[in-house]
């Protein structure tokens, strides 16, 4: 359990926001129940938290972390795309600043979150990783949905050190089937596909034909008797994947993590389920 833990990032998107598909919790403003669930992981032996400016939890975070030593944190650099260059340089710099202002030594990773910013980024490699380095901040990448993005950066960034977080779940392993350059690091995210595989009550985002999808696949768990926390979790073994960044709403579902059997393969019951996903924009939220 304890490797687990260790490869673990807590998401803190869902904190202040209704950010996926299920997320129906209260209170999304209250912030001495989100402070309650930080300091819950980090008790726990969670030592890796994902955050943005954009998610409205990065400053909260940083207030919880502040006296703590040994943590990872990885925050965003918002999207570039409406600036000019000379424009986005300053928010690059500003943001990392920023960024290590907030969380000091524990800032380790900033990834560009929006991935239409990468070719800026290649065109001005030299420069914009001088930047980090003169910010102490050891790593940076991006966030990416796509393989062709993907595909772009490994024929571009052969040697530098560069961390990557990609759309990871038991019925979309596009990016489990690359083989990584050592020098990348990998993350997983949206292992439970923004809580699309794992609750039954949805928001109403899907069309008819997906929401008949999502509410076969949960006839096909209840029919197997399988804890859809359980399938969802099993992803997590993967040895491609450095960690993962898994965003739970509140501390039953962290309590269900720490629980349930990793070590459970579901490999049939995979197959069979991602027949039920044939139908790919269900696997892309985006396109919800």
């Amino acid at each position: 359990m304890k490797n687990i833990i260790n490869k673990t990032i807590i998401g803190t998107a869902q904190l202040f926001s209704y950010y996926g598909i299920s997320n129906f919790e209260k209170d999304k403003k209250n912030k001495k129940k989100a402070v309650k669930f930080l300091n819950f992981c980090i008790k726990k032996g969670f030592r890796k938290f994902d955050t943005a400016p954009g998610y409205g939890s990065e400053l909260l975070l940083s207030e919880v972390v502040k006296n703590k030593k040994n943590l990872d944190i990885t925050t965003k650099i918002p999207s570039l795309l409406k600036y000019k260059k000379k424009e986005k340089f300053k928010i690059i710099e500003k943001s990392v600043k920023d960024s290590y202002i907030k969380f000091k030594q524990n800032l380790k990773t900033i990834l560009f979150h929006n991935q239409n910013d990468i070719n800026f980024v290649l065109n001005n490699f030299s420069y914009i990783k001088r930047i980090f380095l003169n910010c102490k901040v050891p790593n940076f990448g991006f966030s990416i949905y796509d393989l062709k993005k993907l595909k772009i950066l490994k024929k571009q960034i052969k040697k530098d050190k560069i961390t990557l977080q990609v759309p990871i779940n038991f019925v979309d392993d596009r990016f489990l089937k690359v083989n990584y350059p050592i020098n990348y690091s990998i993350s997983g995210r949206s292992i439970f596909l923004q809580g699309l595989l794992i609750n039954k009550n949805i928001k109403k985002r899907l069309n008819k034909r997906n929401r008949l999808l999502h509410q076969k696949y949960f006839d096909y768990l209840d029919k197997n008797s399988i804890n859809p926390y359980e399938i969802c979790f099993s992803i997590i073994k993967s040895s491609k994947i450095d960690n993962f960044t898994v965003g739970f709403d509140n501390i039953f579902q962290v309590n269900q993590f720490i629980k349930k059997d990793k070590k459970i393969a579901f490999l049939n019951h995979k197959t069979r389920i991602k027949k039920i996903f044939s139908n790919k924009s269900i696997l892309d939220p985006r396109k919800w």
